[in-house]
This record gives structure tokens, C-alpha cells and sequence, in this order.
């Protein structure tokens, strides 16, 4: 068996050599670049679900001031819209929390072990939050049972003091207790420590939350291992634009039995960058986030008088 790296394309291309073992080091490394990238694309997944979410409750106020509810349809269509939106919201989470020990696996060779080790991520974020428990259950009865925006509320209120007084307009998204207890499967635990009603948005954000700083725990778990394979890739390309005049484009590892009148290929794979670029890229942007559940955004205007 012959390994090298060159490019895969018509026409005659220079050609590095590697040994069996450099090969599989190479493979090993696309693999856990892959899969860091795959708990990266699904945490930014359910990260714009969230987004979006936001969005909906903000819009959803914006319209209301201009074109307020005359008819019961309107009202549904906004409450189904946001229905919609936490659905997605709940099944990304599920996504990213029944895929991330996968995603882990690559890295380490004892696999039950870095099962627990995550497990307890999960776990300590359950134990130490009730949003968290409540979120989990109401994904849970979202997939089996019913949906789960049961009321909608507009409360508004007069800030300021004359003449700059102001009008503040929300949405707001509850669950409530009673229909959910309609549930059989809903956990009762959690019914137990729940209010009459449960404010979503509120929920949703701290759920995000938890699932954030699990995720800065995920990333500094395999950092190391993701630098190292990025840095193995980024060797080999630069050895590979120096015998070929700068140019790496459709460069390939590859795996060949020789044979006439051409080598026959029986293992390839790229080791070009650009797709990981986009997870350095998602990663940095993770890293920046502030605290989600603290944060909100707001259309308050601020009067020149306040300035």
C-alpha cells in the first residue's frame, strides 16, 4: 500500500510521501476536526433557534402597537407562530444534547468514561436549575403530547414623567400548570416546583444558559486535541504549497494500491481548511457570549432630557 498527499485532479502533481502511520495520524485528525465541528454547528443551531425566539416576541410587540388584535385568528396565528418557534428551540436543544458524548467520543479511547465525564455536565446543570428541569420536561411533552405556549399576555406600562412620558409594550409566553398536568408523562417532580404559571421566555433563557457553559466545558475538554489535529493539517498544506508553487487546491491524503496501467485508490480524504475555518470561526463567537440568561433586548427610547 502506497500513502501520499497530492492532488486529486488531472494532469501530473507533485507528490508527498507518507508512511502508514503518518496517514492514519492524518485521518484521526480530520476525524475529531469533524467532530468538533459537529457540537459547534449544533450548539449554533439551537443558539439562532433562540435568537429567533427573541426576534418573535419582539416583532410580535412591534405589530401590536400599530395593528392590535381585532379578531380571534390573529391572535392564534401569533400564538401558533410562537409555538413554532419554541419548538425548534426544544428540539435543537434535544439535537445537541443526545449528540454531544458522539461528538466527545473521537478523542478519547476510554468511551465510557468520557460518557460520564459529560453525563455530569448535563447533570450538574439539572440539578442546580429548575428552568433547566422545566425545560427538559417540556420538550419532553412538546414531542409526545401537546404544545407548549398555552397563553399569551401584552402588558404595557408608562415610564417617565411628563412630557416625556412613554408607552412599553411586551409579550409575553406562559405555560400553565393545570393543562400540563393533563400530561400523564409530564414528571411530576417538576409540576411540583412549577408556579400556576411559568413564564417561557424566561425558562428559555436560562436554559440556554446551562447549555452554554456545558458547552465551554465540551470545548476546553478536547481544545487541546482540536489545536493539535488543525496544526498536523495546517503542516502538511504548508510543505504542500512549497513544492507546488502555492497551490493546495483538490489536495488530497490518499491511500493507493499500486497497480498498471494507474494506482488503484482505496482511502482518500481531504485536508483542506476551509470548512474548519467556520468552526474556529463559530467557537471564537461562543466564547465571547455574555451571560444570555442576564441580557434581554429592548426598543426603550431614551428621552434627550434622560440623556
Amino acid at each position: 500500500m502506497k500513502y501520499c498527499i497530492q492532488i486529486l485532479a488531472l494532469g501530473k502533481h507533485p507528490e508527498i510521501e507518507l508512511s502508514e502511520n503518518d496517514f492514519q495520524e492524518l485521518k484521526s485528525a480530520r476525524e475529531k476536526l469533524s467532530a468538533s465541528l459537529g457540537i459547534t454547528e449544533k450548539f449554533e443551531l439551537m443558539l439562532q433557534n433562540f435568537i429567533e425566539l427573541e426576534k418573535e416576541l419582539l416583532i410580535n410587540s412591534a405589530d401590536l402597537i400599530v395593528s392590535p388584535f381585532s379578531h380571534y385568528s390573529q391572535a392564534f396565528d401569533s400564538k401558533l407562530t410562537l409555538n413554532r418557534r419554541i419548538v425548534n428551540l426544544l428540539t435543537s436543544t434535544k439535537i445537541y444534547v443526545d449528540q454531544a458524548t458522539k461528538h466527545i467520543r473521537p478523542f478519547f479511547e476510554d468511551k465510557g468514561e468520557v460518557k460520564k465525564e459529560v453525563k455530569s455536565y448535563f447533570c450538574e446543570e439539572h440539578d442546580n436549575s429548575e428552568h433547566y428541569r422545566f425545560m427538559e420536561a417540556l420538550r419532553n411533552h412538546v414531542q409526545h403530547d401537546g404544545l407548549a405556549v398555552h397563553n399569551l399576555s401584552y402588558p404595557y406600562r408608562w415610564i417617565g414623567e411628563e412630557p416625556n412620558k412613554l408607552m412599553e409594550c411586551r409579550t409575553e409566553i406562559f405555560s400553565r400548570k393545570d393543562l400540563l398536568e393533563e400530561d400523564k408523562d409530564f414528571k411530576r417532580a417538576v409540576l411540583s416546583e412549577m408556579d400556576e404559571k411559568v413564564d417561557i421566555n424566561v425558562s428559555a433563557r436560562e436554559y440556554v444558559g446551562c447549555l452554554k457553559r456545558i458547552h465551554l466545558k465540551l470545548q476546553d475538554l478536547i481544545g487541546n486535541q482540536t489545536t493539535q489535529a488543525r496544526e498536523l493539517f495546517e503542516k502538511y498544506i504548508s510543505e504542500y504549497e512549497h513544492i507546488n508553487n502555492g497551490q493546495v487546491i483538490g489536495l488530497y491524503a490518499l491511500s493507493k494500491e499500486e497497480g498498471e496501467p494507474i494506482d488503484k485508490i482505496v482511502d482518500k480524504f481531504s485536508i483542506l481548511l476551509d470548512w474548519d475555518d467556520i468552526r474556529v470561526k463559530l467557537n471564537n463567537k461562543h466564547k465571547s457570549l455574555g451571560k444570555i440568561e442576564k441580557m434581554f433586548v429592548s426598543g426603550a427610547l431614551i428621552t434627550s432630557k434622560s440623556r
